[in-house]
């Protein structure tokens, strides 16, 4: 019988930090293609469509800190992680039906 191997807590903070930021980069990538490409929406509408994906994060940002601070980690980022999945499933779905547009 073979050892387990054991990962390092440095290991499992980077698998952490991927598992969160790859499909983040993923996606802004892709709503910007989206708007850009699919929808052949001009610069001016691909910026404004950009500062709404981003202005949640920016408001929500300190109220999320003061939650961290004062709640347990493990379950909160696992909640998030689930919560964060959502709306790309959401618009997968929205594509399939194609009822892709501007304003959704």
């Amino acid at each position: 019988m073979q050892p387990v191997p054991r990962f390092s807590p440095f290991a499992i903070y980077l698998t952490g930090l991927g598992s969160w930021f790859v499909p983040l980069g993923i996606q802004q990538v892709l709503f910007a293609w989206l708007a850009a490409i699919v929808l052949h929406m001009d610069a001016f509408a691909v910026g404004i469509a950009q500062v709404a994906l981003m202005a949640p994060g920016i408001l929500f940002l300190p109220l999320g800190g003061l939650v961290a601070d004062r709640g347990n980690a493990r379950r909160l980022l696992l909640r998030y992680h689930m919560l964060y999945a959502v709306p790309p499933l959401v618009l997968t779905a929205v594509l399939s039906m194609g009822g892709l547009s501007y304003p959704l």
